[in-house]
């Protein structure tokens, strides 16, 4: 698929109401309509417009988009995934399933494939396969965004068989290696390292977020709260101290409102029973 049709693509994906009534679906079918125009071989171009298609339940046009699609290119995983895609969304389930096996099974290193089946094996409570689905998705994909390393890793958080937590760490800190850093992915990170008794590795992904962004209350009430765990009270109630801090360095309208002064009263509370501890 070329780059630019696969851009297209994830954001028509987003589209899910009725051309008529979303300009926006109606601008994203004319600006491909104008691609096809001086593309019109491109097999990748037409799974793009059938999926803008089905997002808006245009069922039976899209269903002709692909088909136009297939005979360009018969072997293409793009346009057999497209195929099973409509089927979901026309509430064949047991059809998209089908179709997702023999995907995955023809193109194995097809990415976009596996991560489709283990949103079926998800949904049918197959966890153990969407674990192994989602492990292969990211093992050939190219582009990647932080929700893959969070669902995968969420799946084994909830399976909890001997290991899972520790390989979830390892899903997140790949994560973290491939796309930089992502608040969502350290704080899971974070609370995973926390559950281990891992206190010391779970402080440092808050160290990096607030070195990479500026420091913020909840990320310091979140360090306080790590160090209770680990039984380090004077550090908690420092790191209180810090909460605190920066909500006094508040601009004085913003000081002054009730939500910014009940947290602060909150954190005086907390810190204080920190000492106690």
């Amino acid at each position: 698929m070329k780059a630019r049709a696969v851009s297209i693509l994830a954001m028509l994906m987003l589209s899910g109401a009725r051309l008529q009534a979303h300009p926006d679906a109606s601008e994203n079918i004319q600006e491909l309509d104008k691609q096809l125009v001086e593309n019109p071989l491109d097999a990748s171009l037409h799974v793009a417009k059938a999926a803008v298609l089905r997002g808006i339940e245009e069922f039976n046009e899209a269903s002709r988009v692909l088909d136009v699609a297939e005979k360009l290119d018969p072997t293409s995983p793009g346009v057999a995934l497209g195929r099973a895609q409509l089927l979901l969304a026309t509430g064949n389930e047991r059809g998209a399933r089908m179709m997702a096996d023999a995907i995955v099974k023809a193109h194995p290193r097809f990415p976009n494939g596996w991560e489709f089946l283990a949103s079926l094996q998800q949904k049918a409570g197959e966890r153990d396969g969407a674990i192994d689905s989602l492990r292969k998705h990211l093992a050939f994909a190219e582009r990647f965004h932080a929700d893959d390393f969070t669902g995968c890793a969420s799946l084994l958080e909830s399976r909890g068989k001997p290991g899972d937590k520790e390989e979830a760490v390892r899903m997140l800190d790949e994560g973290i290696a491939k796309l930089g850093c992502m608040t969502g992915l350290h704080i899971m990170a974070a609370n995973l390292e926390t559950s281990l008794g891992r206190y010391n590795a779970a402080l440092s992904h808050y160290d990096v977020l607030a070195a990479r962004f500026r420091p913020r209350p909840e990320w310091a009430v979140a360090r306080a709260e790590i160090l209770l765990q680990a039984k380090r009270p004077k550090e908690a109630a420092a790191a209180y101290d810090a909460a605190v801090a920066m909500l006094d360095a508040l601009p004085a309208d913003r000081r002054a409102g009730p939500e910014v002064v009940r947290f602060r009263t909150v954190l005086v509370a907390q810190r204080e029973e920190a000492l106690k501890n």
